[in-house]
């Protein structure tokens, strides 16, 4: 049988603790805030986050780097998984899911 690794990203709204007990790998998202990339559950808490929006930053959102996807893969492979089963956030607000098909795709 094979070892399946679930990975999904911190927009799911599952906490890092959370993601950790149960077993779930959490991709961090990043935040541009003031031209200064931070990644959720990283270097950046909710409560930073609505303080920018709310403070007047200039806040925008990106997708995980191809690397970054690919290095969190490549870990979870050399961790003994068979199988990785990628959630990322919705299609319909990021491209974040067309950007790991489009990995999966190369790789497999």
């Amino acid at each position: 049988m094979s070892k399946i690794a679930i990975v999904t990203d911190s927009n799911s709204g599952i906490t890092k603790s959370e993601a950790e007990e149960l077993g779930i790998f959490s991709l961090p998202m990043p935040v541009i805030i003031d031209g200064e990339t931070c990644y959720e559950g990283i270097d950046l808490t909710q409560e930073m986050f609505y303080a920018s929006l709310t403070g007047g930053k200039d806040v925008t959102t990106s997708q995980p780097s191809p690397g970054d996807v690919m290095g969190m893969w490549d870990e979870i492979l050399k961790e003994g998984y068979d199988e990785i089963v990628h959630i990322p956030m919705s299609s319909g607000l990021s491209n974040s899911y067309a950007s790991a098909a489009a990995l999966a795709a190369a790789v497999w």
